[in-house]
């Protein structure tokens, strides 16, 4: 009796297991006719990476966001630069992400290759040997994960000084932070192998943003993550937004540990997100979140939004003196100027966060009496 079971068990398990795979097998031939599924050739601007869940392809030139994007052999959006540091040389490392990596700008705007100029320029002028190479081994995408393992593998070229500059969807994202190099490893692998998760992902992609055409998919999570990145400002006591900051901060924590170990000063660049600009001192809540952690471990942090803040009054009011621009003129200038304050923004950002050209000036501008004063001494 229990023989037949068995022999009826097993055989029902075997025809579930048939017809599952007849299932798949059919929906995978389906899918091809309208997905293809492609093997990586490491021909593109973003190879994966184990530990990071992806990088910037070493020895590469591609096209990205309509400009042209240069690598050299050790992944850096930079110039050649050998391990072994010249004599009389000085070396800054650039951690960041898209705004780092000069989203939407060609290989000569972003502010780490324009510091780089203007820092050589300097000491040139001044009659100085001293030649200074930025190293920016920033990625869009990237989080404070990446970030470390960016400082770790590029330790071997000896940097002077660290710049890490971090913007609100880092902690936005932080939920997701450790599981990125295990979801993009499986992300990899099945979209090298499977036209049906290529057609799941889309339509997820599709229902998720309520975007039948699939079209407007990436302009809708723009709006999605302002909305979520408001939830940081609004409701900090949230669990999952206290979650979020204690894993962004604690890989920040292991960046600056870790420069520290080796006696490197390290500078902390936070940049805003559009709807930061404002009179509501509330909003700039994160960059003080930022500021009190820095200075805790005492180090450095340039707030963007804050000169922002002043350069808007400036702008307001060309009349005044910038010592003459007291809070509450600033203040004044945020609340009553709103069509001002678009102008000035798109003028710097070409979104919600990236530089533009001027923008790239203005941060290079921001750090280079900072950087001047650590490399001298």
């Amino acid at each position: 009796m229990r023989s037949e079971r068995g022999q009826h068990l097993g055989k029902n398990l075997l025809l579930c297991v048939t017809s599952l795979s007849v299932f798949l097998g059919g929906s995978e031939l389906l899918a091809r006719v309208q997905y293809t599924p492609e093997k990586d050739d490491g021909g593109g601007i973003f190879v994966f990476d184990r530990e990071k869940g992806f990088q910037l392809n070493a020895n590469h030139t591609d096209v990205f966001e309509g400009k042209t994007v240069t690598t050299n052999s050790s992944g850096q959006r930079s110039p050649e630069i050998p391990v072994k540091k010249p004599k009389n040389t000085k070396r800054i490392l650039v951690l960041g992400d898209s705004i780092s990596f000069g989203h939407g700008m060609s290989d000569a705007e972003p502010y780490p290759r324009l510091l780089e100029n203007t820092l050589n320029t300097s000491f040139k002028e001044q009659g100085s040997t001293t030649r200074v190479q930025v190293m920016n081994t920033a990625a869009p995408m990237n989080y404070p994960l990446q970030e470390y393992y960016d400082l770790e593998r590029n330790l071997r070229f000896e940097p002077d000084v660290i710049i890490l500059q971090l913007t609100l969807n880092d902690v936005y994202d932080a939920p997701a932070i450790n599981e990125i190099p295990k979801s993009q490893y499986i992300d990899y692998v099945l979209k090298e192998y499977s036209a049906l998760y290529l057609f799941l992902k889309d339509v997820y992609g599709r229902v998720l943003f309520t975007d039948p055409t699939g079209e407007n998919i990436a302009e809708k999570a723009k709006q999605l993550e302002i909305v979520s990145l408001e939830k940081l400002i609004y409701e900090p006591n949230d669990p999952d937004v206290i979650a979020a900051w204690d894993k962004t901060l604690h890989w920040v924590g292991k960046i600056t540990e870790s420069a520290h170990k080796r006696n490197i000063p390290i500078v902390i660049l936070v940049t805003p997100f559009v709807f930061q600009l404002d009179a509501d001192e509330l909003l700039a809540s994160p960059q003080q979140q930022f500021r009190v952690f820095a200075e805790e471990r005492s180090v450095l942090v340039i707030d963007l939004l804050g000169v922002l803040k002043i350069l808007f009054a400036d702008f307001v009011h060309p009349e005044l003196t910038r010592e003459q621009l007291t809070s509450k003129i600033i203040t004044d200038a945020l609340r009553t100027h709103s069509e001002k304050k678009e102008m000035f923004w798109n003028a710097l950002f070409m979104d919600y966060d990236h530089p533009t050209a001027y923008g790239h000036e203005l941060i290079s501008g921001l750090l280079f009496p900072y950087m001047v004063d650590l490399l001298k001494n």
